[in-house]
C-alpha cells in the first residue's frame, strides 16, 4: 500500500459564528501526513491543524518511519462481507416500510355511515378537501346515499406482508451463511444434531478468513503499540512478537 486516504465532512463556525460545513481529507504516507480542506473552486488546499507543519512528519523518537496507520482487513474475493447481503437487506427495509404504511392506513377497522356526510363541520365535503375527516383508528367515513345505515369495514389482513418480510430475512440468512435457526422463533428447541449442520457454513467461512484477519489484527496491534509509545509514553517493547 502506497498511502491511505480519509475523507469526511465537518461542521465549523466562521468568524461571525455561523455554522458551515466543509470537506476534509487526510492522506497517510509511511513517512508523513498531509491534511487538506476543500477550498473555493472545489480545490483541495493544504490545511494546518493545531499549528502542525504541512506535511506532518510521521516518525518515532528515533526517526524511524511509523508506516501507514491503516490496516486492510481484506475479505476473500475482494468484496465486502455485506456485498451479497445488501440487495436483500434493501428489500427487507422496503417491505418493512410498506408494512408500516399499510398498518397506518388500512390496519384498523373503519365505520362507514351511509346517508350523510361526516365532515369536520357537518357541511358537504369542500372542493379542496379541507373539511374531510382524516383516516385514523376509530374514524368514520360518510356517504350521501339515500339509504341510511352504519357498517363496519374491518382492517386489512397484514399477515401476507409479514410473511414477505420473514421470507426475506430467511433468504438473507441463507446468503450470509447465518444459521436460519437464529431467526425462527419457536417454543421447540432444536437438538444439537440439528443445530450443528446449520452452523457448518458459518464456521467454514470463519475458518477461511481466520488467517487473513488474524494477520490484519497483528498489524493493527503493532501499529497501536508504536502510537502508544510515541504519544502515550507506554514504554512497550516494540521488538516483542
Amino acid at each position: 500500500m502506497k498511502c491511505a486516504v480519509k475523507r469526511w465532512t465537518e461542521t465549523i463556525r466562521d468568524d461571525r459564528g455561523n455554522r458551515q460545513t466543509r470537506q476534509r481529507m487526510t492522506v497517510y504516507y509511511p513517512d508523513r501526513l498531509e491534511r487538506y480542506a476543500m477550498g473555493k473552486g472545489s480545490e483541495w488546499e493544504p490545511y494546518q491543524e493545531d499549528r502542525q507543519p504541512f506535511p506532518t512528519p510521521w516518525r518515532d523518537q528515533n526517526q524511524k518511519l511509523l508506516g501507514i496507520p491503516v490496516v486492510h482487513f481484506r475479505n476473500p474475493g475482494g468484496n465486502s462481507e455485506l456485498w451479497d447481503a445488501i440487495p436483500i437487506q434493501d428489500a427487507i427495509h422496503k417491505s418493512a416500510l410498506d408494512l408500516l404504511a399499510a398498518q397506518d392506513t388500512a390496519g384498523f377497522p373503519l365505520l362507514i355511515a351511509r346517508g350523510f356526510n361526516l365532515t369536520t363541520d357537518g357541511a358537504i365535503p369542500a372542493s379542496d378537501g379541507s373539511n374531510l375527516l382524516k383516516l385514523a383508528p376509530g374514524s368514520w367515513i360518510g356517504t350521501p346515499d339515500a339509504a341510511q345505515d352504519v357498517r363496519r369495514l374491518e382492517g386489512a389482513d397484514l399477515d401476507k406482508m409479514l410473511r414477505v418480510v420473514d421470507s426475506l430475512i430467511i433468504k438473507l440468512a441463507q446468503v450470509t451463511d447465518t444459521p436460519v435457526s437464529r431467526f425462527q422463533m419457536t417454543g421447540q428447541i432444536a437438538a444439537e444434531g440439528t443445530l450443528k449442520p446449520q452452523a457448518s457454513p458459518l464456521l467454514a467461512k470463519v475458518r477461511n478468513r481466520q488467517s487473513k484477519f488474524g494477520d490484519a489484527w497483528e498489524d493493527c496491534l503493532y501499529m497501536a503499540r508504536k502510537l502508544a509509545n510515541l504519544y502515550g509514553g507506554a514504554g512497550l517493547n516494540e521488538e516483542a512478537l
